[in-house]
């Protein structure tokens, strides 16, 4: 996009009025936040049930701001008046600033020219955007959403930042915790490929139940593009189920991915054979000196012909964590160059430099201890996932002793108890030697836990429950031995990687004074 004027944003507002200043300056781009970067942008004042922009103008006039946008309901005092023509600051109202900050998004994805991926799905949104991101990476300049903003002010603001950055691709992780919303974010993003990674009970509380949580996340088939593509997990059966009787491979471009051992062959008569399937197989693991684990295994992409799978491509990939749904994202990654008929092994290739983000089953070696955080966020598939992950790992360094830090899980619902009690199930499935249960769930995921173990006839683990994060820390601390590992996993709001930060930093410490003796 060209520089923009204030003079374009009176053609993109049709309701706007410049009540002062000059239409000729151009500005760098829309801001909401006072405390952010103002000099040279234009400060949109939102309103909202427990802030009001308009009580920070005279802040954004003072840093700089371009111009002001207010809405018809708000005047300027004298002093602000004034104020705007000593700093050269436009004023501009609009009917409702909501409006206009949206329709401004709207236009910035207009007129950009490449492709756009969606992603959305109860868990794994984050982490199946940065694999993506990382493959496209291989092709050209990636803009991707920012941390987890991703609901729809947030996805505004990346779609604000196509206007700006010169890139290839864009790629949006799309969150919603209220009905409708979806529907909203998906007429703004209009994605070229939307990606559902799954439907679960994450936030469910906002929902619910499945069924409704289903129709929101897949109206964002609403804003896909003509001839666009859909990618969707062939284990997740909500989502195969929608995309069978809604015939879906007959409008649009649709693509499965996922692990061999999750492959239904009665699933795979349901579908024409125009759909594409991306499959990982004969995944094994690899390891480099004391401390690198590597994932190998093969990708295979092609189509069912009569129940006969037909390979066109085979692509070979090696990533640097054992997380087993890194694997089935590294097949939706390649899914998605796929799409966009891209080198299949080039984007492999990039990547095998994929190592996970913080808080995501990110793995720590300290000595003979390993971390295994996982501690951005929580869902009770996700604890399955990274207990199997953790069993990997023992394996691999021959660590016999596991630690589970077991922070609750938020927005549930009236399925509280029956999700925590979940994670207590798989809690039993595993061999563990101390559990740290922390929050309002902690005494469903721990008796769920010792029922399952007394049912299976084991010896349980030495566990313990928390309200407070610091109290779990102190004995975490002190209850340290050597040759352990650790997984950490919850909640954001349950901080825990505030308690990783620290056990790395004690175990740092020990190693250190061990060292120095």
């Amino acid at each position: 996009m060209q520089e923009l004027k204030i003079e374009d944003l009176l053609q993109i507002w049709p309701d706007a009025k410049l009540l002062d200043g000059d239409a000729q300056i151009a500005f760098k781009q829309l801001q909401t936040d006072s405390r952010g970067e103002l000099d040279g942008y234009i400060f949109v004042a939102l309103k909202g049930e427990r802030f009001d922009g308009h009580d920070y103008l005279e802040v954004a006039i003072n840093k700089g701001a371009k111009g002001i946008v207010i809405d018809q309901s708000s005047k300027l005092d004298e002093q602000l008046f004034q104020l705007t023509k000593t700093h050269k600051c436009a004023i501009i109202q609009v009917f409702n600033t909501w409006h206009a900050f949206y329709t401004y998004a709207r236009y910035c994805r207009e007129q950009y020219k490449h492709p756009v991926v969606a992603v959305t799905g109860s868990v794994g949104k984050t982490s199946s955007r940065s694999m993506i991101s990382r493959a496209l990476q291989a092709f050209g300049a990636v803009t991707e959403t920012a941390y987890n903003l991703n609901n729809e002010v947030g996805i505004s603001q990346t779609l604000f930042r196509l206007a700006n950055e010169r890139t290839d691709y864009a790629i949006v992780e799309m969150g919603i915790d209220q009905i409708g919303e979806m529907a909203r974010e998906t007429a703004l993003v209009q994605p070229d490929i939307a990606v559902i990674t799954n439907i679960g009970f994450s936030h469910i509380g906002h929902f619910q139940n499945l069924k409704i949580l289903l129709r929101e996340k897949t109206s964002i088939l609403n804003g896909l593009r003509p001839n666009g593509s859909l990618l969707l997990p062939f284990n997740d059966a909500l989502l195969t189920e929608y995309a069978s009787f809604h015939k879906l491979a007959a409008h649009l471009n649709l693509y499965f991915y996922g692990l061999e051992h999750d492959l239904d062959m009665e699933l795979v008569k349901k579908f024409p054979s125009t759909c594409h399937w991306l499959v990982a197989k004969n995944r094994h693991f690899e390891q480099a000196g004391s401390e690198q684990i590597y994932q190998i295994f093969t990708a295979e992409a092609g189509n069912f012909v009569n129940g006969s799978w037909q390979v066109n491509k085979t692509v070979d990939c090696s990533l640097k964590t054992a997380a087993t749904h890194h694997a089935q994202n590294a097949c939706l990654a390649l899914a998605c160059a796929s799409a966009l008929h891209l080198d299949l092994d080039k984007a492999a290739r990039n990547l095998a430099s994929y190592s996970g983000a913080n808080g995501r089953e990110r793995i720590i070696k300290v000595a003979d201890t390993v971390l295994l955080d996982d501690s951005y966020n929580a869902a009770s598939s996700s604890f399955k996932a990274v207990l199997e992950t953790g069993d990997i790992l023992a394996k691999q360094y021959q660590i016999k002793d596991v630690i589970a830090v077991c922070g609750s899980i938020n927005e549930l619902g009236a399925y509280s108890e029956s999700e925590h009690g979940k994670v207590g199930t798989y809690l039993a499935e595993h061999q563990l030697k101390r559990i740290y249960f922390l929050g309002h769930g902690a005494y469903y995921m721990q008796a769920a836990y010792l029922t399952s173990c007394e049912e299976k006839g084991k010896q349980a683990a030495i566990c313990k429950t928390y309200m407070q994060r610091e109290d779990l820390e102190q004995d975490l601390l002190a209850e340290l031995g050597g040759n352990e590992l650790l997984i950490f996993k919850g909640s954001h709001s349950f901080a825990l990687s505030e308690t990783v930060e620290k056990v790395f930093n004690e175990l740092n410490y020990r190693a250190q004074l061990k060292e120095n003796k």
